[in-house]
C-alpha cells in the first residue's frame, strides 16, 4: 500500500495545531534536558552497578512483567489518598478541634512514606522516556519532588516545633495543591501522550498462521513490500 506522504504531513500539522496550550509550553523548556538526562544516566548507572539483579528489580519497578501493568500509578493513589485525609484532618482540627491533631500527622507521614517508594517507581518509568515525554516527566518528577521536600519540613516542625502546629498545616496543605498538578502531568503523560501503555492493547494478529512466501522470497539485506 503506498504512503500518502501529504495526507501525513496534512495530519501533523494538524495534530500541532491542537496540541494543547500546556504541551506548547512544556515543549519550550529546553533547560529540562539537561535535568532529565541527568536523571536517566543517573538511574541507568545505579541498575547497571547492580549487574543481573537489577534487571530484575527495575522489572519489579516496572510491574508490567510481575503485575501485567506499570506499577506507578498503582503506588501513588496512597500518597495522594493518605495526604488527602490528612490535610482535612488538619483543618477539622483547626476548625473544631473534635479531629485530633495526631490524624493529620499520620496522613501526611504515611503519604511521605508511601510517595518515596513511589518516586523509585517514577525515576525507572522516567528512565525510559525520551524528547518532549521527557521533558514533561521530568517537569512531574521535579514538582512531586518538591512536594516531597515540603512535607518533610511539614513533619520537622509538627515533631520539633509544636508551636508551629498552624505553619506545619500551611505547609502540607501547599503540598497537597502541587501535588494535584504534579497528578495532573502524570495523567497527561499516561492519557494523552501515552507513556507505559500497552500500544498493541487493541490489535490483534491472525489466529492462525499466514503464508507470506518461501524463504527465498526474502533474501537477507532486501526490502520487500
Amino acid at each position: 500500500m503506498e504512503i500518502d506522504r501529504r495526507r501525513i504531513r496534512r495530519l501533523i500539522r494538524q495534530s500541532h495545531a491542537r496540541e494543547r496550550t500546556f504541551d506548547r509550553v512544556v515543549r519550550q523548556q529546553a533547560w529540562l534536558d539537561p535535568l532529565g538526562e541527568a536523571v536517566q544516566k543517573a538511574v541507568g548507572v545505579f541498575y547497571d552497578a547492580l549487574g543481573a539483579p537489577g534487571k530484575s528489580i527495575k522489572n519489579v519497578m516496572h510491574g508490567t512483567n510481575v503485575l501485567g501493568h506499570p506499577l506507578h500509578p498503582a503506588i501513588t493513589d496512597v500518597p495522594i489518598g493518605a495526604w488527602s485525609v490528612g490535610v482535612l484532618a488538619d483543618w477539622l482540627f483547626v476548625a473544631t478541634g473534635r479531629v485530633p491533631a495526631v490524624a493529620g500527622d499520620l496522613g501526611l507521614g504515611l503519604g511521605v512514606a508511601a510517595a518515596i517508594i513511589a518516586a523509585l517507581t517514577g525515576l525507572t518509568d522516567h528512565h525510559e522516556t525520551e524528547g518532549h515525554e521527557r521533558r514533561m516527566a521530568t517537569l512531574h518528577g521535579m514538582t512531586m519532588t518538591l512536594v516531597l521536600v515540603i512535607d518533610l519540613v511539614s513533619v520537622g516542625l509538627r515533631l520539633w516545633a509544636p508551636g508551629m502546629r498552624l505553619s506545619a498545616i500551611g505547609l502540607a496543605t501547599v503540598g497537597w495543591l502541587l501535588a494535584m498538578a504534579a497528578a495532573y502531568v502524570g495523567g497527561h503523560l499516561t492519557f494523552a501522550m501515552g507513556t507505559v501503555v500497552n500500544h498493541n492493547a487493541f490489535f490483534e494478529g491472525p489466529k492462525d498462521f499466514v503464508r507470506v512466501g518461501t524463504r527465498e522470497d526474502f533474501p537477507e539485506g532486501a526490502m520487500r513490500r
